[in-house]
């Protein structure tokens, strides 16, 4: 089963990077059985792949993973403190992908957790202009990941100087794994702005991936978009600028709360 990802869009910010890693993707290889490299005039689409399976997730786990109910006590700009509670969920489903055979559906489990998702492999495939495979690049999932089944990931985009293409992925941060099958890592916090009041537990970086005609792969760890999904990048001179969405905690409510008391 796949999923393409279209472009949603958002604010555009410049990304302010915090670190740089560059990797040479594996497995990759053109339908001649040469090394991969992208072909001129053609169209590269991003996909990804559920590798989930019923033990992904276990009804009647907590939602999110390692999420503790409680109350958070907020300071105010304008002084004095406000509440925010954060609340947790239950797994109410398997991981298993819907299918003919049983009721279970993985994604009945967001009905619950409003902060579900799944992570899972990037793909990019190039096609030529009669859509014919010509060849497919693997991402190494031990590095980057996006998040099943969002639909407004992956946007790709070419950089100015036409040389490279930019997409936005997930990269954890310290103690935190990149892989397949991790749950709401689409809604964890980065590891530079940690909302307290946000019941995914997790941090991981919205990392730019930016990859060369050879398939090799650029990515630079970035904190914007704590909280909420990285949609796209596109580079032009020596910056990537960004769009996605913002927060998934009570901070929020509690700014608004401070602007009722002013």
């Amino acid at each position: 089963m796949t999923k393409n990802q279209t472009l949603a869009t958002a604010a555009t910010i410049v990304l302010a990077a915090t670190a740089a890693i560059a990797l040479k993707a594996n497995g990759g290889a053109n339908d001649d059985g040469k090394p991969f490299k992208f072909q001129p005039n053609t169209l590269v689409l991003s996909r990804s792949v559920y590798v989930g399976n019923t033990n992904t997730v276990t009804p009647g786990q907590t939602l999110p993973p390692g999420c503790v109910a409680k109350t958070v006590t907020l300071p105010l700009l304008a002084g004095g403190t406000t509440t925010v509670k954060v609340k947790c969920a239950t797994a109410s489903d398997s991981g298993e992908y819907p299918n003919l055979l049983d009721g279970n559906n993985v994604w009945n489990n967001d009905g619950a957790d409003g902060s579900f998702g799944v992570t899972s492999p990037i793909f990019l495939d190039n096609i030529d202009s009669q859509g014919k495979l010509i060849g497919t690049l693997p991402v190494p999932s031990d590095q980057l990941v996006t998040s099943f089944s969002s639909k407004s990931e992956l946007a790709l985009n070419l950089s100015g100087d036409g040389k490279s293409i930019t997409f936005v992925g997930y990269h954890g941060g310290p103690g935190f794994l990149t892989a397949p099958n991790q749950l709401d890592v689409s809604n964890s916090n980065t590891p530079g702005v940690v909302d307290p009041t946000n019941p995914v537990v997790t941090n991981y970086y919205r990392s730019v991936a930016e990859v060369a005609a050879d398939g090799q792969i650029t990515l630079t760890d970035g904190n914007a978009y704590s909280g909420n999904n990285g949609r796209a990048a596109i580079k032009d001179g020596p910056y990537y600028y960004m769009a996605g969405n913002n927060n998934n905690g009570g901070l929020s409510r509690a700014s608004l709360r401070e602007r009722k008391q002013e």
